[in-house]
């Protein structure tokens, strides 16, 4: 969606208007059906070839994702939350979808150890990770498939094939640190951290100039392919709402000047962001350990000590009623 942006006194996050008829993303299975069968589904409508480099998006409901999911609000026209909270690359698609290999930059990765400066926080992932339905209720593939890009009039027609631009995208997210400059995607970790935990104290990382680590590593690869992800943004503040609305309002531009045919595929069952459960203050996962497990004897302390001879037993005791003489 379009978006006329909001202004504040450091920056102006906004998305341009977009002079192309919208897109409708194809929706491919119901809301009961599984993610497992939507992922399956898009394979067999584009082909296996065409997910290598493909671009994922996903709407996660735990308390940190809605916290992204509501920061990208200042780019949409509505100032609603975005469906998305992340965005990633899949690398390599296996014939089952569940062992297919992608890249992102995450809050959340599946092994923390990996997730380093030395590969500028990026980390590795398999898709299977993202077949729960309930913690994932929207997903989408962004799929291309690429032009022969046309050399200029005298030039030597030595310009990427459409598998070589595919290559060199899946090459180029493969050795993240290459563009660390204008790339910087483990230093915005940071940013992005404390605005999910704190973020009605933390200003919006949008406001201040700062993209989404996830949507910038897909930016990083399809520039070495020649495409611009970000056709309709205003500033540097891309982010997964920002590739949704690229392959929605500016597919015709990209295809028009950038040699490449965009198309979305989504499953979407959670428009607003709402919280698929509400835990209760009290840890109720881990049962505490008896007395009995905590050394206390049988017969030792921690019984019950009965009332000796002559002494009042402990306990409340009952007092009288006093009652006020009326004047």
């Amino acid at each position: 969606m379009t978006s006329l942006g909001v202004s504040t006194s450091r920056n102006t996050s906004a998305m341009r208007f977009s002079p192309f008829a919208p897109r409708a993303s194809q929706k491919l299975g119901t809301a009961s059906d599984s993610n497992e069968r939507f992922f399956t589904e898009v394979a067999k409508s584009v082909g296996q070839h065409a997910l290598h480099g493909a671009i994922l998006l996903v709407g996660a409901r735990d308390t940190l994702a809605l916290a992204l999911r509501r920061a990208q609000g200042v780019l949409r026209f509505d100032q609603r939350s975005s469906k998305w909270s992340h965005a990633a690359l899949i690398v390599r698609w296996q014939d089952d979808a569940a062992r297919s290999a992608g890249v992102e930059v995450t809050l959340d990765p599946a092994d923390v150890r990996r997730q380093v400066p030395e590969r500028n926080g990026v980390t590795t992932f398999e898709l299977g990770r993202y077949f729960d339905e309930q913690r994932y209720p929207n997903v989408a593939l962004l799929t291309f498939e690429f032009e022969p890009l046309r050399a200029a009039e005298g030039d030597e027609p030595t310009l990427p094939s459409p598998a070589e631009r595919r290559a060199l995208a899946i090459e180029t997210a493969l050795t993240p640190v290459r563009n660390r400059e204008r790339f910087p995607l483990w230093d915005t970790l940071g940013a992005w951290a404390r605005h999910a935990y704190l973020p009605y104290t933390t200003p919006n990382p949008l406001l201040e100039g700062m993209p989404m680590p996830c949507a910038s590593l897909c930016e990083y690869a399809y520039e070495a392919a020649g495409i611009d992800l970000t056709p309709g943004a205003t500033g540097n503040d891309n982010c997964p709402e920002m590739l949704y609305a690229t392959a929605k309002h500016w597919a015709e531009g990209v295809e028009r000047t950038q040699g490449a045919s965009a198309r979305l595929f989504s499953l979407e069952r959670d428009e607003h962001g709402v919280q698929h459960e509400a835990l209760s203050i009290r840890i109720d996962e881990i049962s505490p350990p008896t007395r009995a497990e905590l050394g206390e004897a049988a017969a030792g302390r921690g019984q019950t000590r009965k009332a000796q001879p002559g002494k009042a037993a402990a306990g409340p005791t009952r007092t009288s009623k006093i009652t006020r003489k009326k004047r």
